[in-house]
């Protein structure tokens, strides 16, 4: 923890062969200044719990050709997600939660994918399917409708938290399949239909969050 303040110099787009950046649990206010996309050796990209505003820039995530590692959570960073995230093939985990974000969550493509937190933003659309790698998935807090999408396919998941959405439908009884998992949050959406009972013999399953749904629960 430092009280670094000020704003991220744009001359450190001249340092090239820097490989990675961590300003994290400072001070720091203004934007993520787009000079900084010179530098496409960076692994790892992290500014998170600042003061930082504005946009990310397309071209900056796009000419990170190596990123596998992005954490600006708990910033004040608004508009969309750039879209180049679906590029970024050793991407492994994903921090932007705690921030103004909006429009749609772009489709990713990493193989490795491992853990994404895009919390309590303002994301709309549906919760798009992701890599069969993910572990941690946090989404609740946003605008998301449409169905919870999840399926048999995450076989290493752990964690699926995507309450407080505007999410319908009803839970898949293929969650049952889904052996790791550990922590299910669905609640404050409008899921109705049956409760799945087949979630009940997760021998892994130790938190389940289904308040305020429309649904009938097995007794």
């Amino acid at each position: 923890l430092n009280y670094i303040e000020g704003t991220i110099p744009s001359s450190i787009g001249n340092c090239v062969h820097i490989s990675g950046l961590s300003g994290s649990h400072n001070l720091l206010t203004g934007m993520i200044p787009n000079e900084l996309s010179s530098l496409s050796l960076m692994y790892f990209l992290c500014f998170g719990d600042n003061y930082l505003s504005g946009t990310i820039s397309n071209n900056l995530i796009n000419n990170m050709k190596l990123l596998y590692n992005i954490q600006l959570s708990n910033n004040i960073l608004s508009g969309t997600l750039p879209s180049a995230l679906t590029t970024k093939r050793l991407l492994v985990n994903l921090m932007v939660d705690n921030n103004l974000f909006t429009g749609p969550m772009p489709i990713l493509n990493s193989k490795l994918i491992n853990e994404i937190d895009i919390s309590n933003n303002y994301l709309t659309g549906t919760i798009p399917k992701f890599p069969d790698t993910i572990v941690y998935l946090t989404a609740g807090g946003n605008h998301f409708h449409g169905d919870i999408n999840i399926d048999d396919t995450y076989i290493y998941l752990s964690s699926y938290e995507v309450n407080d959405n505007y999410l319908t439908g009803s839970i898949p009884s293929e969650i049952s399949k889904l052996i790791l998992l550990n922590a299910f949050y669905v609640n404050s959406n409008y899921l109705s239909e049956s409760f799945p009972s087949e979630l009940c013999n997760l021998s892994n399953l130790k938190l389940l969050n289904i308040n305020e749904l429309d649904m009938c629960v097995p007794s």
